[in-house]
């Protein structure tokens, strides 16, 4: 599934890899641990601030980066952090005329 990185939802870039690590229940105090991401991309993004992932089925996850890594060459950079929360977008066909756009294949959906 392709994935896409954004901060105001329409201005999309495709990510190389993104990944999430389900919270599980803490045994000791039982309440359940944050999902964690990880997000792997050869591209410049600013996340300051926090930032938002999008799925190609429109799912999106709002994400908040604790730790960033490079390695290689070009370098592949690695975002580790925090998914505040998950939302499919609020608007459907808005949020598919970005991803196509993303892809080339639409308009931009301003």
């Amino acid at each position: 599934m392709k994935h896409y990185f954004t901060k105001d939802g329409k201005n999309l870039i495709p990510v190389d890899d993104f990944a999430i690590t389900l919270g599980a229940v803490d045994p000791h105090t039982g309440r359940k641990r944050p999902d964690i991401f990880t997000l792997k991309t050869t591209r410049a993004l600013d996340t300051a601030g926090g930032f938002i992932v999008m799925r190609e089925d429109t799912m999106m996850y709002d994400c908040e980066a604790n730790s960033t890594s490079a390695a290689g060459s070009p370098p592949i950079v690695t975002f580790v952090g925090l998914i505040e929360k998950s939302l499919m977008a609020p608007d459907r066909a808005k949020a598919l005329a970005a991803i196509a756009a993303a892809e080339g294949k639409g308009k931009d959906p301003k």
